[in-house]
């Protein structure tokens, strides 16, 4: 996406913002873009390849290229611009390089900050693409190694790998953020249940790195979203006591109407051996 060289002169040439943002600067200022969400349906209809910013030629994977028809998603389009704009599909390898591709272009125009379109969560699918963070739903891609580390580093105890995966290939639900400039994952949750009414949520993580920026917020409103989707509306989750207060304000109580959780303890069992 290029801007308009008749409403940006400077533009031309393939400059996009550059001089633009160079003229904020020199002013003391930050520049930021407001962009619309997505992929621009010209570029689906043109069926334009997708960049990989590695090697500066068209995206390859499972021994093709792809391109803007692959990962532009039809039935969701932009609701009040229905021939403008369409999402991604960020589970696929190619809608990421896709999204690094952007980041890339708007970081070389000198663009500080990227806002789009808001929806109900706290912070848009779209300002976290603009700062490097891209939202994921499936483990195709999530080193658990990298994910072992992050576990670690907030206190976890390092879990066997296999384990891990086993346990993320038994849940319903899961979501995790990578960070474009290292593709590791920094932010995780996942819940499991029966898919019909209840269903708790486990392991919720942000990179000490990385806290403080809202990405622990994003994940949860993303998968308590995805649960209630599906109908189930018994949520639950274990709780640190200093933690408490991050997850009131997304609607979670403790100990409603009196009722008390119970977690089965082996302890006795071996005093009585």
């Amino acid at each position: 996406m290029v801007p308009d060289p008749d409403r940006w002169p400077s533009s031309t040439g393939g400059k996009g913002f550059t001089e633009v943002a160079k003229k904020v600067h020199d002013m003391g200022l930050k520049f930021g873009i407001h962009v619309m969400r997505g992929i621009s349906t010209q570029a689906v209809n043109a069926n334009t390849p997708i960049l990989d910013i590695t090697t500066g030629q068209a995206y390859e994977e499972s021994g093709r290229k792809w391109s803007a028809q692959d990962i532009g998603i039809k039935e969701r389009t932009c609701s009040w611009m229905q021939h403008g704009f369409m999402s991604v599909d960020t589970t696929l390898g190619a809608g990421k390089a896709f999204l690094k591709s952007l980041h890339t272009q708007y970081a070389e125009w000198g663009v500080d900050l990227a806002t789009s379109h808001l929806n109900n969560y706290s912070i848009s699918d779209q300002a976290l693409e603009s700062r490097g963070f891209i939202l994921c739903r499936t483990i195709d891609e999530l080193n658990l190694d990298h994910l072992n580390s992050v576990f670690v580093a907030v206190g976890f105890p390092k879990r066997d790998p296999q384990k891990i995966r086993v346990a993320l290939e038994n849940t319903d639900s899961l979501l995790w953020v990578e960070y474009t400039k290292t593709s590791k994952p920094v932010a995780f949750a996942r819940a499991t249940g029966d898919g019909v009414f209840n269903a708790i949520i486990w392991d919720v993580v942000v990179d000490p790195s990385f806290q403080g920026i809202g990405l622990g917020k994003a994940v949860m409103e993303r998968l308590i979203h995805q649960l209630l989707l599906k109908g189930i509306c018994n949520i639950a989750l274990y709780s640190e006591p200093r933690v408490l207060g991050f997850y009131r304000p997304l609607g979670f109580v403790a100990d409603p109407d009196g009722i008390r959780g119970m977690v089965y303890s082996t302890r006795k069992q071996k005093k009585m051996k």
